[in-house]
């Protein structure tokens, strides 16, 4: 296979796969992490590498083309009847990577035997502390949540923005700002209150921390949050700690997880994530 070149961006790749499709040439995608970010490099057989290497240079110089975007469209309509029946719900699974789904997945499981019973074992078996033996108590608060409502609020936010950090930059960069923002909320919120608290909740408010500051620090276009809704999230938070809502909330929790998610996403991230 001929070395064609390079894509930074998954979409970018999608986009120009289609067309090669669409004129019936063969290629191949080589996926490659690098310092957290996903590279898509693209080689072609002796007998089409001319041609595919004329394509991407044409595509490189303009990428905004109609006829890439027709490619595309050509490609997804067969599948529309389909998409239509199952309601999107096969886009919104394969929108996410393997640990985004993990993670839920133990969410709901926990809540699950929880809910069928067995609340006082899960919640004393998870619950936070400093025993040496179980380091694993560090981290899994965040994954115990003690409502139906609790939890899927917290999903949703998980799988929104915790998803688009693993399609972008990878399962490996989800897992260690999962890691790291469960074990800084968690500990900050046991040091200045008290141990009796759950909930992915410090997580996400690193997840948007994380996110925003690739947006607004990194100038990404494909991993951002608007400042309308970061402002919202930081609202939210302080809305916690002047104490008016009715529901209890893990207030350290949420701007430790905050405050390390926005650390994390100035060291992790070291290069700009910018689309083609």
């Amino acid at each position: 296979m001929t070395y064609i070149g390079e894509l930074g961006s998954q979409r970018a790749c999608l986009a120009f796969c289609d067309y090669l499709k669409v004129k019936n040439l063969t290629f191949r995608v080589d996926e490659r992490h690098d310092s957290g970010l996903i590279t898509y490099t693209i080689y072609a057989p002796e007998q089409d590498a001319q041609e595919v290497e004329l394509a991407f240079n044409n595509f490189i110089s303009n990428p905004n083309r109609e006829e890439y975007l027709n490619a595309s469209w050509q490609l997804a309509e067969p599948a529309q009847s389909s998409a239509n029946q199952s309601l999107g719900l096969s886009n919104i699974w394969s929108s996410v990577g393997f640990f985004t789904r993990l993670i839920a997945g133990l969410c709901i499981l926990i809540f699950v035997l929880s809910y069928l019973g067995w609340y006082r074992e899960v919640f004393f078996a998870l619950k936070f502390d400093w025993l040496w033996t179980e380091p694993y108590r560090l981290i899994t608060p965040a994954i115990m949540h003690l409502s139906a409502i609790h939890l899927l609020f917290n999903l949703a936010w998980w799988w929104y923005l915790g998803g688009r950090i693993e399609k972008t930059l990878g399962y490996q960069t989800l897992i260690q700002v999962f890691l790291i923002s469960a074990l800084a909320s968690n500990v900050l919120q046991v040091l200045l209150v008290n141990d009796q608290f759950a909930g992915l909740s410090g997580v996400n408010y690193a997840l948007a921390g994380f996110v925003w500051v690739c947006g607004t620090v990194h100038k990404s276009t494909r991993l951002y949050l608007p400042n309308n809704l970061f402002v919202f999230l930081i609202v939210w938070m302080l809305v916690g700690f002047v104490d008016v809502l009715l529901i209890p909330m893990a207030n350290w929790a949420h701007l430790g997880g905050l405050l390390a998610g926005m650390l994390l996403g100035l060291l992790l991230v070291k290069r700009s994530v910018k689309t083609v």
